[in-house]
């Protein structure tokens, strides 16, 4: 496939995903922006800065600061076909650098909402390779350390320690999506808002995907694609029983293990929704009754997603320590836009590049469940 289809592909894949909610995020964006403007209204007295709340809003701004707003300007003259003022980044695409304020609010979105993420260790990337090297714990020693007791005098074979590489090297995420030109109507903290809901949106989802089913080629590694990441045969074929999810949680070692999170779909949950500890008789699914709270499988969290595998194949039911999850972020968020693609229907559509990489920096942290060795 290559690049134009690529681009073609993600355009139609993000317009599906928001294509029917662009009435609702106008009017969540109106309805938020008022709200938080009455709320925050004294603040707004304290200086010229972006008021974003500490929990994720529909409308993070309620007033933008110079640069911001000369951004969106400059944004709108541009899908006028006008003139441009922005600075050119380095960008091979061309586009032009967000401003940070807007760049946080779209990562802000990212990280509320998203599974990976918000649990992962982020790497700000200065150039487009970030590499690390780190002990092989694969076996039983660490790192190819040996160690033994010896009486005096007594001698010890030596042993040499073992390396791996962490490699991180920055994959274009190309984010499209076509809307009217009334869009130019809208006052700048409306439009800045509404950049924020349709991209972070599109973000969350195409990005959490790819950390978990990425091929490591034009895509982040996904745990799932990772030939690396271990895995528990399951008992019997497109089911979960008591005895798999036994096996993946004893598979994690504790120091894993105390971290790590469930992620399945729906139809997996059907099976362990009502499974019970094979020597107690208790429950190993908990709902939770609290909102925000994630039930949980053998006392830790379970996050539902139909961004995993089917049921019966490869990665339906994961057990992990995303901590050990390496995300790198190569600095700056570009944007940019054309009246042409889209003329015939008096639209505009807009692009959003942002380059991130991510893998699995300790495998020991994650366990799938496979198909059974033998049908």
């Amino acid at each position: 496939m290559n690049e134009k289809e690529l681009l073609e592909l993600i355009g139609k894949a993000v317009n599906d995903v928001v294509a029917g909610k662009m009435d609702e995020i106008k009017t969540i964006v109106q309805d938020q922006t008022k709200k938080d403007a009455d709320l925050r209204n004294k603040d707004l007295e304290l200086g010229e800065k972006s008021l974003m709340d500490m929990k994720r809003t529909k409308a993070p701004f309620v007033k933008l600061g110079s640069e911001m707003d000369k951004f969106c300007s400059d944004l709108k003259a541009m899908m006028r076909n006008t003139k441009s003022v922005f600075n050119e980044t380095d960008d091979d695409d061309g586009g032009f650098t967000v401003p940070e304020e807007l760049e946080a609010s779209i990562l802000s979105y990212m990280e509320e909402e998203a599974i990976v993420r918000p649990r992962a260790t982020v790497i700000k990337m200065k150039s487009n390779t970030w590499k690390k090297n780190k002990l092989d714990q694969s076996g039983n020693s660490f790192g190819g350390v040996t160690v033994s007791w010896v009486g005096e005098s007594g001698t010890t074979t030596d042993t040499q320690f073992k390396l791996k590489q962490v490699s991180l090297v920055a994959k274009k995420m190309l984010m499209l999506t076509s809307e009217s030109r009334e869009i130019l109507s809208d006052s700048n903290i409306d439009f800045a808002n509404y950049v924020v809901n349709i991209f972070g949106r599109a973000a969350v989802y195409f990005e959490d995907y790819a950390f978990l089913n990425g091929d490591g080629e034009t895509q982040p590694l996904g745990i799932i694609a990772d030939e690396d990441s271990p895995v528990v045969n399951r008992v019997e074929a497109n089911k979960v029983s008591y005895a798999d999810v036994i096996s993946m949680f004893y598979s994690l070692k504790p120091q894993f293990r105390k971290n790590a999170i469930w992620l399945g779909s729906t139809s997996v949950i059907e099976y362990l929704d009502g499974l019970v500890d094979a020597t107690t008789g208790r429950p190993i699914w908990a709902d939770s009754y609290k909102e925000g709270t994630p039930p949980t499988l053998k006392g830790r969290p379970f996050i539902e997603t139909e961004k995993v595998s089917e049921l019966g194949t490869k990665g339906d039911l994961i057990f992990v320590d995303f901590s050990w999850y390496y995300i790198g972020d190569r600095e700056g968020i570009t944007v940019d836009a054309s009246i042409h693609e889209r003329f015939r229907y008096d639209e505009i559509t807009v692009r959003l590049v942002k380059r991130t990489d991510g893998m699995m920096a300790m495998n020991e942290a994650v366990v799938l469940l496979d198909v059974p060795e033998v049908y």
